[in-house]
Formats: C-alpha cells, structure tokens, sequence
C-alpha cells in the first residue's frame, strides 16, 4: 500500500522511519481495560535491521511508565529489515492498562529501539521517543 509522497511524518526515528498518523481505540477507557495504539508508518529508506517499537502510556505528569507494549512491527509480521522505501505499514499495539489506574488523561509516547543493545532511533531534533497528541482519557 503506498501513499500520498507529500503527506508530512509527525516523527521520523533514525532518518528511515516516517510515523505518519496515530490513534488511540478507544479513546476513553476504564482502568483494567485494553486500548489499541494504531500506528501508521512510511519506510523512508532501506533498514538494515529488525527494529522493536515501543508504546508507552506515561502517568499524568508524563514521568513514569505505567502501562508499555514493545513488539516488531504487526506483532513480527513486517519487520523493520523488510520495509520497502515509501511502503506503508499499519501497526497496532494493544496495551493493558492496570486495574488500579486512576482517572484523569494519560500521555503516550511512542519510540523504537534495537532489541540486542537497546539503544533507540533519534528523531531529528535529538529526543529518541515522540509524545503522540492523542490523550489516553482513563475514567
């Protein structure tokens, strides 16, 4: 599936991988509850290697992890190593968040990271995970 080459990437990690859209489903959730992060993403270049992504939901003052799924893209099923430059990839996370949450809006942020040495893609301007503007609402 390619798309539109001039739709603009909300974050680029390690010059090659364009996200280019996100959301949350569904946008409001109960503690205890599952959310799928959907992630849209555009090869830029050729990878290398397989590369794991992560999704975390960060507390409210958007210090501490409180809920994460890390997986290769499509749980494996598009790895990193097999994008093709301008491929499009849609990606989901489902992420469990705990019985024990508290209400109020959560942020996310997404990253991607080496599985075998752990260091992250940087975005261009130097931070290696990107804060999506979709809120997680918790009620």
């Amino acid at each position: 599936m390619f798309s539109d080459a001039s739709q603009q990437p909300e974050a680029v990690f390690g010059g090659s991988m364009q996200l280019l859209s996100d959301s949350i489903e569904p946008g409001q959730a109960r503690a205890g509850e599952k959310v799928t992060v959907k992630l849209r993403w555009r090869g830029a270049a050729p990878i290398e290697q397989a590369y794991k992504v992560f999704v975390h939901v960060l507390d409210p003052s958007g210090q501490q992890v409180v809920a994460q799924r890390d997986a290769e893209p499509q749980d494996g099923k598009a790895p990193t190593s097999s994008w093709v430059e301008g491929e499009m990839i849609d990606d989901e996370y489902v992420v469990a968040l705990p019985a024990a949450l508290s209400g109020g809006e959560y942020p996310v942020e997404v990253g991607v990271y080496d599985p075998r040495t752990g260091d992250r893609l940087s975005l261009p301007n130097g931070e290696n995970r990107f804060l999506l503007a979709t809120r997680l609402h918790v009620r």
